[in-house]
C-alpha cells in the first residue's frame, strides 16, 4: 500500500520563497532590510513602562525622574508671563472736551434762566418758584427754588458768576470717573468765605449735577497696548537636568509637569505620524547598513539562514531590552550588549558581532 504524501500550501510557499530569496541577492537584502528594520522601528515606538498618563490636575501615583537633559519652550509660562504682562498695561484714556462744553452749557443756560425768572416783574414769588421749578437743564428743589428767588440780586449776580466759574476750573483738568466725587467735594470746600448759606446752599445743589468725567478709557488703544505687551514678551525656555525630579509622588500634577514630561517623551504620547515615520526611516537605514555589511565582508552569515534570523533577533533584543530600561539613568547598562557579543562571536563571528553591537548601540 502505497501513502502518498503532499505538503501543507504555507510550507510550500515558504520554501519558495526561501528557494527566490536565496537566489536573487537584491530580493535577500530587501528582505532583510524590510524585517530587521521594521521589526527594531516598532520596538522603538513601544511606549516603556516608564511612561505616565498624568493630566493636569490628577495627584500623581509615583515620582518621575528625568533620564536626560532637556531644555523647552514651556507654552504655559510664556502664556502665563504674556497675560501678566498684558495685565500690567494701564487703561489708556482719552479726553472728550465735548462733555465740558455741553455741562458748562447746560449750567449757563439754567443761570440765564432763573436770571430771566427773577427779573420778570409780572410774576408773583410763588409763579417764579413754579417757574424755576420748571427748568429741565438742572433739576432744582423746591427749597433751592425758595433760596433762588428770596436771594437778593447782587447775592444772585456773584453766586451765579462763581458757579461758572467753578465749574470751567473743574474741566480745565482731566476728570476721570474716579476723580468726579474729590472734584465736587474740593469745589464745595472752596466756595468765598463771605457767602451766605443761601448762596451756598444753592451753589451747591446746582453745579455739582454738571461735574461728570471729561476722561474715558479707549477700550481700541488700550487693547492694543496689551498686544504689544503681549509680543515683547519673549518665549520663556525650560532647561530639565537629568536626575531631576519632575513629578514627586503624591503631588498635585501642574501644567509645567506635564510639560516636562512630553518633553522627555515620559508623558503617554499621542499617534505621531512625524515620529513614526522617523522612527522607521531611521530603523531601515541602520538595518540596511548592517545588511550591506554583512553581505561584503561576512559571506558565510550572509548564505546562511539561520545566522541571519540570529543577527536580527539579536538587534531586535538590544532594541527592545534598551527601550525598555532607557527612561532610567543607571539602568541602561541592564542591556545585554556582552551577552550578545559573544553569542554572535561564538556562532556567527566576531566582525559580525562587532556590526550588530555598533547597530544596536545605535538604536538605545
Amino acid at each position: 500500500m502505497i501513502s502518498l504524501r503532499r505538503d501543507s500550501l504555507p510550507s510550500k510557499l515558504l520554501r519558495d520563497l526561501g528557494r527566490v530569496l536565496r537566489g536573487e541577492p537584491r530580493m535577500r537584502t530587501g528582505a532583510f532590510v524590510l524585517l530587521v528594520g521594521l521589526a527594531t522601528a516598532f520596538a522603538m515606538l513601544v511606549a516603556p513602562a516608564a511612561t505616565v498618563e498624568y493630566d493636569v490636575g490628577a495627584v500623581s501615583e509615583r515620582s518621575v525622574r528625568a533620564p536626560r537633559s532637556v531644555a523647552f519652550i514651556s507654552e504655559s509660562l510664556t502664556e502665563a508671563e504674556r497675560e501678566r504682562s498684558a495685565g500690567a498695561v494701564s487703561s489708556v484714556y482719552t479726553r472728550e472736551s465735548a462733555v465740558a462744553v455741553a455741562e458748562t452749557g447746560k449750567l449757563a443756560a439754567t443761570i440765564t434762566s432763573i436770571t430771566a425768572a427773577r427779573a420778570d416783574e409780572t410774576l408773583s414769588r410763588d409763579e417764579r418758584i413754579v417757574r424755576v421749578l420748571r427748568f429741565t437743564e438742572t433739576a432744582i428743589p423746591e427749597p433751592i427754588a425758595i433760596d433762588i428767588v428770596d436771594m437778593p440780586p447782587g447775592d444772585w449776580d456773584a453766586t451765579a458768576r462763581e458757579m461758572e466759574r467753578a465749574l470751567q476750573n473743574i474741566y480745565a483738568q482731566s476728570l476721570r470717573e474716579e476723580q468726579v466725587q474729590q472734584a465736587i467735594d474740593e469745589m464745595l470746600k472752596a466756595w468765598p468765605a463771605s457767602w451766605t448759606d443761601q448762596q451756598r446752599r444753592v451753589a451747591s445743589a446746582l453745579v455739582p449735577q454738571h461735574v461728570n468725567a471729561n476722561e474715558v478709557p479707549d477700550p481700541a488703544t488700550t487693547l492694543a497696548a496689551q498686544d504689544a505687551a503681549r509680543s515683547a514678551v519673549q518665549p520663556i525656555q525650560v532647561r530639565v537636568i537629568a536626575g531631576e525630579i519632575v513629578v514627586r509622588e503624591g503631588s498635585v500634577v501642574t501644567e509645567q509637569d506635564v510639560e516636562k514630561l512630553q518633553a522627555l517623551n515620559l508623558a503617554d504620547p499621542s499617534v505621531d505620524v512625524a515620529l513614526i515615520l522617523g522612527h522607521v526611516m531611521w530603523a531601515l537605514l541602520i538595518a540596511g547598513v548592517l545588511a550591506l555589511f554583512i553581505e561584503r565582508f561576512a559571506e558565510e552569515a550572509w548564505a546562511d539562514d539561520r545566522r541571519l534570523v540570529l543577527i536580527g533577533l539579536s538587534v531586535l533584543v538590544l532594541v527592545a531590552v534598551g527601550r525598555a530600561v532607557a527612561p532610567g539613568t543607571l539602568t541602561l547598562y541592564f542591556a545585554p550588549f556582552a551577552a550578545v557579543a559573544m553569542m554572535l562571536t561564538v556562532l556567527v563571528g566576531g566582525r559580525t558581532a562587532l556590526a550588530t553591537q555598533i547597530a544596536g548601540a545605535l538604536h538605545v
